[in-house]
């Protein structure tokens, strides 16, 4: 993906509250830009993240890893829509992605 024409873009801020470390992608479908792609970010047990993220609709995938030695997954997503300019926050839970 080409972030400078990929157009606008909204921060978003994310929040791990998964109870581990996460690997989360991001899969932006074609915008109206005609851009698509993947974002990866790394997420420490709660950490919160603020990153600016073109508009789009995601699909977004996370793999944790807990501290046992143990791992899982959640997914869920995410609609970056273009008359949001506003901060929104997304929740990687142990599960289930979502934006409150």
């Amino acid at each position: 993906m080409n972030l400078a024409e990929a157009g606008p873009q909204s921060n978003v801020r994310l929040e791990n509250e998964s109870g581990g470390t996460v690997t989360l992608s991001l899969h932006l479908s074609k915008n109206l830009h005609g851009q698509c792609g993947f974002l990866t970010y790394y997420l420490a047990k709660k950490e919160k993240l603020v990153v600016s993220i073109p508009k789009g609709d995601y699909f977004a995938f996370a793999l944790i890893a807990y501290s046992d030695g143990s791992s899982s997954n959640a997914s869920g997503y995410i609609n970056n829509r273009v008359g949001d300019n506003h901060l929104f926050v997304v929740k990687i839970k142990s599960e289930v992605i979502v934006v409150p």
